[in-house]
């Protein structure tokens, strides 16, 4: 944008896009930067120098630095944190799904079910609260009953869509 001889239109079209940053970054070593209000009255991250009127906005601000080692180490920690961020990402796919569940199956089959935590997250402290989860039953086995096709047929029964079928599902079970 190439601005004009309208300050203030050319205030507003700053103003307008503000919102789109992702974070509003000031490097100069000056008493601070009017644009830093605004960025934060737009609810922008700030990464800015740690002096002048800066000092006053407390909380305002998200990151403050003196040093090129400290912008730098900002900068690296965003960095990071996108990369995590998309690594969760990565994981997301069927074929890391299917080896989850496939990982949870084996150890329910296998009356394992304890090592299920440590067996998705690694070594992991967690001891799930049965009754609170199984309304006060003991062991797997009340809910791979609710698996028994018959158990399903019936919740499908039901289910308000499939009720006008209930009849036909009455007289085939006689």
């Amino acid at each position: 944008y190439p601005g004009s001889d309208d300050y203030q239109t050319d205030y507003a079209c700053i103003l307008s896009h503000i919102p789109e940053f992702d974070y509003y970054l000031y490097m100069g070593m000056d008493e601070g930067s009017l644009g830093t209000l605004d960025a934060i009255a737009a609810g922008i991250k700030t990464i800015v120098t740690r002096q002048g009127f800066h000092l006053d906005l407390g909380h305002g601000l998200t990151h403050l630095f003196e040093t090129y080692d400290e912008m730098l180490e900002i900068i690296r920690s965003l960095a990071d944190e996108q990369r995590r961020r998309l690594a969760v990402g990565n994981n997301l796919t069927w074929e890391c799904y299917a080896r989850r569940h496939l990982l949870i199956w084996n150890a329910i089959l296998g009356g394992q079910e304890r090592t299920i935590p440590e067996l998705l997250y690694g070594n992991v402290s967690w001891e799930p609260n049965i009754s609170k989860i199984q309304g006060g039953k003991e062991g797997i086995s009340f809910w791979l009953r609710l698996l028994y096709p018959r158990r399903i047929l019936s919740a499908l029964s039901h289910w308000g869509p499939l009720k006008t079928l209930r009849p036909i599902f009455r007289r085939g079970r006689k």
